[in-house]
């Protein structure tokens, strides 16, 4: 990042910051004028074939607008990868839309983990002032499970 850019510098390091992650860079891209790059409002540019036999759309490299659009998009894709770790870095070499979707879906999917880690604080929000999980009449063990693995019994996981 350059001294110029300001905000928060959030990097992506998983599941666990991924929320805060996308809001921040979101926004970040959008003071750039770069989110459409992201969110699929500016497409690739594809034309017409100027051979016959080539049925379909082709990138033209050699036109202003797909330079101009592949100029953008890489500094799209440079802003994100400035945000990501290093492991996660080392991963990524696709257009700005594949690599914001790659993410979304690697750490911000709803996993086993992520469930389990969203469930984990609610209990202990619910719990802070409670010595005993059975005033709620709550087993969450068999939520987890259920949430997780809803074809599989609580004791098989166990």
């Amino acid at each position: 990042m350059s001294p110029n850019d300001k905000g928060q510098d959030v990097v992506l390091t998983g599941s666990t910051n991924f929320i805060s992650w996308r809001r921040e860079t979101y926004i970040y891209l959008a003071g750039k004028a770069l989110e459409g790059h992201i969110d699929g409002d500016i497409e690739e540019p594809m034309e017409t074939s100027p051979d016959p036999s080539v049925s379909g759309l082709v990138r033209n490299k050699s036109s202003e607008v797909w330079r101009k659009w592949r100029q953008n998009d890489m500094k799209c894709v440079d802003k994100i990868r400035k945000r990501l770790s290093n492991d996660i870095r080392d991963t990524i070499t696709i257009t700005a839309k594949e690599l914001w979707d790659l993410l979304a879906t690697r750490y911000g999917e709803s996993t086993g983990y992520t469930r389990w880690t969203t469930l984990r604080e609610l209990v202990s929000c619910q719990m802070s002032h409670m010595s005993d999980h059975t005033s709620f009449g709550l087993d969450f063990s068999h939520t987890f499970a259920e949430s997780t693995y809803p074809s599989r019994t609580t004791e098989s996981l166990l």
